[in-house]
């Protein structure tokens, strides 16, 4: 999934959902933004770019403005990554109550976007 699970309400339901349909041996992908997390030049031009420049593109480009204001509330509004991570591994799901063991976290774009991997 990318760049969507930041707009469900009960992400613990949409995890348990990827986790029921995976096949054995299979990996969960999800990419997703966050606000940049640092103190530094790039962290702050990166949130600069997540909070101002994606927006005011992706309106100019898809002709929905509205939409793309929404996404800086919801990026906003999401989990860290650590808070992201520590729900994927806390999800518990079905009758044996089994869940995910996070494998990586790729951070790209100066910390705007990661990759989640993880295997049930």
């Amino acid at each position: 999934m990318s760049f969507g699970i930041r707009n469900v309400p009960e992400r613990h339901l949409v995890l348990c959902e990827i986790f029921r349909v995976l096949k054995p041996g299979g990996t969960m992908a999800t990419m997703e933004f966050s606000e940049p997390e640092g103190s530094g030049v790039m962290s702050y031009l990166a949130k600069l770019f997540i909070r101002y420049v994606v927006p005011v593109m992706g309106a100019a480009l898809s002709g929905a403005p509205r939409e793309y204001m929404h996404l800086q509330n919801s990026i906003k509004e999401f989990p860290s990554p650590r808070e992201f991570v520590d729900m994927i591994e806390g999800v518990s799901c079905g009758e044996t109550k089994a869940g995910f063991g996070m494998e990586k976290v790729e951070h790209m774009n100066f910390g705007s976007v990661q990759l989640y991997l993880a295997k049930p």
